[in-house]
């Protein structure tokens, strides 16, 4: 491919001896001349606020910065732009300036070299010169959507595991126990701490363990996030960055989005509340286009098999979740297909169809923001209930459970309810007294079974881990011994797409190109998916009459009279909502402990223990279906595995 594309993301050099300062850099921001917007300012930097007193400057900061970029993009005196014309200068006010974009290379080279020449614990020979470490960024100032105050976030690169975690490799007690230092974030982190870099933190717990730090360069200051060869992210990068490659007004496009939606409140992953982060919201736009036919699917096997792109699968590095010492699950990694056609340029002879940006910003809007009429939605437009965001496939996905939403849900449990009371004559309320007291007597009794019973149980419902356990006892293949890994359990690769049962619950569903189980916008609740409808079709509204730039991205902060959907449905709720919630989730009254034991004492001996245990072995997934978003609630009773099992959840969200 050739290195004269419009990549205007980070590159480091493939050198075996380490980063050099230079690489493949080219400047491409041609405002030399902008003073905040390069990052310098105070306070406003990497993006992230405070507490307190703090959080409202950087707030009020950020506002500040978003109307001066307002006024740069606005028409001059006498000069008159159009929206597609505004829309293009906005892409070129928010790209970074060269000299904050050679900072982050700067930072780049200098921790490469840095973490090269440190003598990390491999528990294998190492030579830094043949195998060395290498820094690679990605995210959005690798694909070219970045600003001057975009975190920097960085992965570092496993010589010995390109692909992930291919052999046997185990994620249970202590999971890096013989894993090379690099992957020992407190290790890491305190390499950072002595290379002199400011505010570093270890965060070990996470999805993605990650370091975090902050380094002033040539007077930018830099916020960065370091990985150990999590490389999905470095793969999404790569894959966003070669649709960019082939149409001009992608990036445009990307930038204009971005933008509207961080004024318009919609841009808030980790806020409360949660609403959709940069990475859904580029999904989006990718997907649209591929449905007008200006982008191809770089998925698509045909396309794959054409251009002889060799298959590639990354195996992700398994967490265990959980306290330490609590630990007992063994989890295999799981490889995805991370195989795509990678384009630094449009291919000979490939031209890119012209557009007019407003034109696709309006189409945009119009797509994804009709609302739902009848059973099948809008004509014309995507419909989130029966349908999936999926640039994998390349167009939308018919979903395999169609949304429900929970007035929906509480419809049909009232409707079962009732058919139950019909049937056997026994109203609800009764019902799920008997039903209490009935869990409350069968676990009564399993207290009380002989310890080589609840072993006999155990061993039954753990066959799968003792299983995998086997696979400790077999040799390991040539090399392992050079390279030695923990106890381990085998990998698995996913070769079919399976829809997991949760999104159910989820309004949108954006599917992520390579982990195909995770939807991007699971965390984000149907209120909010609805108030991203209804500013779409404000905006689509104000296009349709003209409106500026300035108009269409007005910040939604200086509306005081705006109400969200989910105030305005919070507001109509009847006033007796919240009493009725509290008492149907109110405890039932504990049977009296005499008369548990009493019956637990009359029925041991005629019943079978798994029967005895079987009520609460059926609560597990009456608990696992009230997974929503990207988080998900441990089994009645199990308060130790509660942080554990939203953790999971939280990483298949990640």
């Amino acid at each position: 491919m050739s290195s004269a594309a419009e990549d205007v993301g980070i590159r480091v050099p493939f050198a075996r001896n380490g980063a050099t300062a230079g690489g493949s850099w080219r400047a491409v921001h041609t405002d030399s001349s902008a003073g905040d917007a390069d990052g310098q300012g105070p306070g406003v930097e990497g993006g992230k606020a405070g507490k307190g007193k703090a959080a409202a400057q950087a707030k009020k900061a950020k506002r500040e910065t978003a109307a001066q970029v307002l006024d740069k993009v606005a028409a001059r005196e006498g000069e008159e732009l159009t929206l597609s014309q505004e829309m293009m200068r906005l892409y070129e006010v928010q790209r970074p300036s060269p000299e904050s974009i050679a900072a982050r290379q700067r930072l780049i080279d200098g921790l490469t070299q840095w973490l090269n020449e440190e003598r990390f614990s491999w528990g294998h020979p190492h030579n830094p010169r043949a195998m060395p470490l290498e820094v690679v960024p990605f995210g959005s100032m690798r694909f070219g959507l970045g600003t001057a105050t975009s975190d920097l976030d960085l992965c570092l690169l496993d010589p010995y595991r390109p692909n992930g975690f291919e052999e046997k490799f185990f994620s249970s007690k202590n999971q890096t126990a013989r894993l090379p230092d690099i992957y020992n974030m407190r290790r890491l982190g305190d390499s950072l701490k002595r290379a002199n870099l400011n505010d570093v933190t270890s965060i070990s717990g996470a999805a993605v363990p990650i370091c975090k730090f902050k380094v002033r360069v040539d007077g930018h200051l830099i916020e960065a996030d370091l990985n150990t060869n999590e490389r999905l992210g470095v793969f999404n990068s790569r894959l966003i960055n070669s649709y960019c490659n082939l149409h001009p007004l992608v990036r445009p496009l990307c930038v204009f989005v971005k933008f509207w939606a961080k004024q318009r409140g919609l841009n808030k992953p980790s806020g409360s509340p949660t609403t959709f982060s940069s990475y859904t919201l580029i999904l989006l736009v990718i997907a649209y286009l591929q449905r007008l036919d200006l982008l191809p699917n770089l998925q698509d096997p045909t396309l794959i098999a054409q251009t002889g792109t060799a298959p590639q699968r990354f195996f992700s590095t398994p967490k265990a979740h959980g306290k330490p010492g609590h630990l007992k699950k063994i989890l295999r990694s799981v490889g995805w297909d991370v195989t795509f056609v990678e384009y630094d340029t449009p291919p000979e002879g490939y031209a890119p169809r012209e557009a007019d940006l407003a034109e696709l910003a309006r189409g945009f809007f119009d797509y994804y923001g009709q609302a739902a009429e009848g059973p099948e939605g809008a004509a014309g437009g995507f419909r989130p209930e029966v349908e999936i965001v999926s640039v994998w496939h390349g167009a939308p996905l018919a979903r395999q459970r169609r949304f429900q939403s929970q007035a929906d849900a509480d419809r049909a449990r009232s409707a079962r309810e009732k058919e139950l009371e019909r049937e056997s004559g026994v109203d609800a309320a009764e019902r799920r007294r008997q039903e209490a007291e009935d869990e409350a007597v069968a676990a009564f009794a399993a207290e009380g079974e002989p310890q080589w019973q609840q072993q006999e149980e155990g061993q039954q419902q753990g066959v799968g881990d003792s299983h995998v356990a086997d696979l400790d006892a077999l040799e390991q293949q040539p090399g392992a011994a050079e390279r030695p890994d923990s106890r381990s359990s085998s990998p698995v690769a996913y070769e079919e797409y399976d829809e997991p049962e949760r999104w159910a619950e989820h309004l949108l569903v954006v599917q992520d190109p390579f982990i195909l189980t995770r939807n991007t916008a699971g965390n984000v609740l149907p209120d909010w998916v609805d108030e991203l409808r209804v500013q779409m079709r404000r905006a689509r509204d104000l296009i349709d009459a003209g409106a500026s730039l300035r108009s269409v991205c007005a910040a939604i902060a200086d509306e005081p009279d705006h109400v969200s959907v989910a105030a305005q449905r919070k507001a109509a709720a009847p006033a007796t909502a919240g009493g009725a919630k509290k008492k149907r989730n109110a405890r039932a009254p504990k049977p009296v402990r005499e008369k548990a034991a009493a019956s637990a004492a009359a029925t041991t001996t005629a019943l079978d223990p798994d029967i005895l245990a079987e009520p609460e072995m059926q609560s597990q997934p009456a608990a696992a279906a009230k997974d929503s978003g990207d988080s998900g609630d441990s089994p009645a009773g199990g308060a130790k595995e509660e942080s554990g099992a939203k953790d999971a959840a939280v990483q298949d969200a990640a």
